[in-house]
């Protein structure tokens, strides 16, 4: 009966380890979902949201006792806190649990036990994991190190090790109880998954002095149905014939292995809305004057398209278009993305009012195109308005004084010229043109349209309505709202369910593989708007800003992590400032001189100018068809307001005690005429610059200065011309270079992580205040504020010359 008794108290007793170690499924180093907050806190620094609940109850003789000693078991993570309930009887026993990821696979943490029973002491335990490979997973702990309850400190060693990947986890638990070795209970097992969603483990549990308790056999089956998991355990000790049998029901906000799968059975309507961005926004009030979210980025959209595309209960995707934004190679890397979903045999449905023809080139790639019969569809063709404000600033008495390098460097010319050159017509039309086939040859080849029929539409009807889109062929019917849902289904998948995406990504996908100290990772650092010197920001105007320092920072956290393995750097940028530009080179020279990482360039929408600039330190450069790029020149602009001084009777007297202690353009008072020497310091430093800027390229590209000089002159290319010059390597999305990127270093595709490195914007009170007149303004006025606001950035900072695109496209 002695045995009977001890057996019993070390299954159901929630205070020592001891009882946990022996317990079914119950394995320090491999806890899982709610259950790591009685098991091991440190693995709570995983995060997320988990809960479970548990019933056991005890046996003898094949009989359960009776239901006064039946143990109940809640439990709940919530991020790195955890919380569990645990009754035995009338034995009540609370944990309160945290655990933190201190550094690539070592994680931390601590529990307090107590409980409602007086004269029981709480108890205090430390807990470490560290995960040296994928396959090897090590916790030390120590339980009880109070001494509570008349009992000594418990030693805790856990091993996990899976020879063969998530499929199958051998597991050994050590516990030592005070200082006596033969009180050291052991547990060896193994965890198999033999197939998804179904569970298998067996185990062998006793001490080293096998006189003091009967060895303890434990058996346990878990089932899996992507939301949740139901499983049961058993304990049973043969020379006494007692155990105990668990039920459990576990869950979270984390996807997991589905048992039963009905293959083809789902559609997910994605809703396309907002804007979507490179790099995702820090908080900004902004968002609460629009009413509308922070801002969704181009890289979450692509990710719930792969998911979808990988998930075999999905039949297919409804694409409902709300109207959004995003810059025209990101829905060239959309696209891309939907295509793959296609290649799987899926089916692709999509449901338009008022569609642009940017975000037609997007929906176009659709098996079936669906319209409200009183929308419509715009196809107008890509063009561009330029304006000049010499007049305006003639009327007056206002003179642009430029300085520059590159004929084609044609930021000035609204403010020196009445009309467009001939040289920055060349490239703006060329440039057009590109975007402009990239556009036709999309929406042709999706609906089986000639060129010459989409000119055709372009040029004659580019405002199709209802029976006119339906004519021709941009859209396969036209339905009212109510309408949708019943005709798609039948498109994709007769008896399928429609599912909201809201809905289908409120569950995160399960982490199977385990984090380790060795882990080899591609980082991925973000460069997204103006370069300016300093920390980056979130613009009153709505634009971002990439501060010199901020992104400095993160390419050097990226180049000493030990686990990164190369460097994606994510451009999205029209330049800015020289000097700003060139401290972030300067660290991209560092990570391949001196930590020997590959560094290689995706460019998102831009980069060019000083977006050009940061690109030079790579090993590869991968652009879209549409990227903008190149615009190697530099420019400077003082205004001359010496006649509207005289219009408004302003005098000047000037003293100093050097030839330029006064020079113009100091202010707004200073802004005067430059002299013929003001402009050779000007010329000289802008000379200065274009050289430096022509002598990076040549070594980046293996040119020549002459050659650089004939590709630069402040020229803008589009990515597939530049691709054509030698300015860009590939033409590829984000994918394409990070895959490249694990390439050079050596990692296996199927091994491929990403760690992202982006810059949190910061948005002032006075920025929000601003915000709520500059928000009334149209877009494109405050795309051109935020440009000049760019500038006067540079030039407060005493910088002369910018390097800096004159123009931003966006495709609507």
């Amino acid at each position: 009966m002695k045995k009977v008794i001890i057996a019993t108290l070390i299954i159901i007793s929630g205070l020592s380890f001891a009882s946990e170690l022996l317990n079914g499924l119950s394995t320090i180093s491999t806890a899982d979902g709610g259950f790591k907050t009685l098991y091991n806190p440190s693995l709570l620094g995983e995060g997320g949201f988990n809960y479970v609940f548990k019933t056991s109850f005890p046996y003898e003789n094949d009989k359960l006792y009776d239901q006064k000693v039946t143990n109940y078991l809640f439990s709940l993570q919530m991020a790195n806190l955890g919380f569990a309930y645990d009754r035995f009887g009338s034995i009540e026993t609370y944990t309160l649990a945290t655990g933190f990821n201190m550094n690539e696979g070592v994680y931390s943490g601590a529990k307090i036990n107590w409980s409602g029973k007086s004269g029981v002491e709480n108890e205090v335990g430390l807990y470490t994991t560290f995960r040296p490979a994928r396959n090897l997973s090590f916790t030390i702990a120590g339980e009880n190190l109070t001494e509570a309850n008349n009992r000594g400190i418990e030693s805790i060693f856990g091993l996990g090790y899976r020879p063969f990947g998530e499929m199958a986890t051998i597991v050994a638990d050590f516990c030592a109880l005070g200082e006596d070795f033969n009180k050291t209970f052991y547990k060896v097992g193994l965890e198999i998954e033999p197939m998804e969603g179904l569970k298998l483990s067996g185990s062998y549990s006793s001490n080293f002095e096998s006189d003091n308790i009967d060895p303890i056999i434990s058996g346990g089956i878990e089932l899996s149905f992507g939301f949740g998991s139901q499983g049961s355990t058993f304990d049973y000790v043969d020379e006494t014939e007692t155990g105990s049998f668990s039920y459990y029901f576990k869950g979270g906000t984390e996807k997991v292995h589905n048992l039963i799968k009905i293959p083809d059975s789902k559609i997910v309507k994605l809703n396309l809305a907002g804007t979507y961005r490179e790099e995702k926004p820090g908080f900004n009030f902004m968002s609460l004057i629009t009413g509308g979210q922070s801002g969704s980025t181009v890289v979450e959209l692509k990710e719930k398209i792969r998911r979808l595309s990988e998930d075999p209960e999905i039949a297919g995707i409804h694409l409902i278009d709300h109207g959004h934004s995003m810059s025209f190679a990101a829905k060239e890397e959309i696209r891309a993305e939907l295509e793959k979903f296609k290649a799987k045999g899926k089916k692709i449905t999509a449901y338009i009012v008022n569609e642009s023809q940017a975000g037609y080139y997007l929906t176009s790639l659709a098996d079936k195109i669906y319209m409200y019969p009183m929308g419509s569809v715009t196809l107008n063709g890509i063009g561009m308005e330029m304006v000049f404000f010499k007049g305006l600033l003639d009327k007056f008495g206002i003179e642009m004084q430029a300085i520059r390098h590159g004929k084609f460097k044609s930021a000035v010319e609204p403010f020196i010229r009445e009309n467009i050159s001939p040289e920055n017509y060349e490239q703006l039309n060329q440039m057009l043109k590109a975007y402009s086939d990239v556009l036709k040859n999309g929406i042709s080849k999706a609906r089986n349209i000639s060129i010459e029929e989409i000119n055709s539409i372009m040029d004659t009807n580019p405002y199709l309505e209802g029976d006119e889109a339906l004519k021709n062929k941009l859209v396969d019917g036209l339905l009212y709202e109510d309408q949708v849902d019943s005709t798609i289904t039948n498109d994709i998948k007769k008896g399928s369910m429609l599912i909201d995406e809201n809905f289908y990504f409120a569950f995160s996908d399960k982490q199977y593989k385990w984090d380790s100290i060795t882990d080899k990772k591609v980082a991925i650092v973000y460069a997204t708007g103006s370069i300016v010197t300093g920390n980056s920001s979130e613009s009153m105007f709505g634009g971002q800003t990439m501060g010199s320092k901020t992104t400095a920072e993160l390419i050097k956290a990226a180049r000493t992590d030990k686990n990164v393995k190369a460097i994606v750097f994510r451009i999205d940028s029209g330049g800015g400032s020289a000097l700003a530009s060139d401290i972030i080179l300067r660290e991209l020279q560092l990570a391949r001189e001196v930590d020997k990482k590959p560094v290689i360039i995706s460019m998102g929408g831009m980069a060019a100018s000083g977006g050009y600039w940061i690109s030079t330190q790579s090993d590869r450069i991968f652009a879209n068809n549409s990227t903008l790029t190149g615009s190697i020149g530099v420019f400077g602009m003082v205004p001359n307001l010496d006649s509207l001084y005289t219009t408004l009777g302003l005098n000047f007297a000037k003293i100093s005690q050097n030839k330029y202690s006064i020079q113009s353009g100091d202010g707004l008072l200073g802004m005067h005429k430059l002299s013929e020497d003001e402009k050779q310091l000007l010329q000289n430093s802008i000379e200065k610059i274009y050289d430096r800027f022509i002598d990076l390229v040549a070594k980046s590209r293996n040119m020549t200065t002459e050659q650089v000089d004939e590709l630069g002159q402040g020229r803008v290319w589009s990515g597939i011309d530049a691709k054509e010059n030698g300015l860009v390597d590939e033409i590829g999305g984000l994918e394409e270079a990070v895959k490249y990127a694990a390439k050079m270093s050596g990692i296996d595709e199927d091994d491929l992580e990403y760690k992202f490195y982006t810059r949190s914007g910061s948005f002032t009170i006075s920025d929000f205040a601003n915000s709520v007149f500059f928000r009334a303004l149209p877009e494109d006025i405050r795309e051109s504020m935020d440009k000049m606001s760019v500038l006067k950035a540079i030039s407060d900072n005493g910088e002369k010359a910018a390097v800096i695109l004159p123009y931003e496209v966006n495709v609507k």
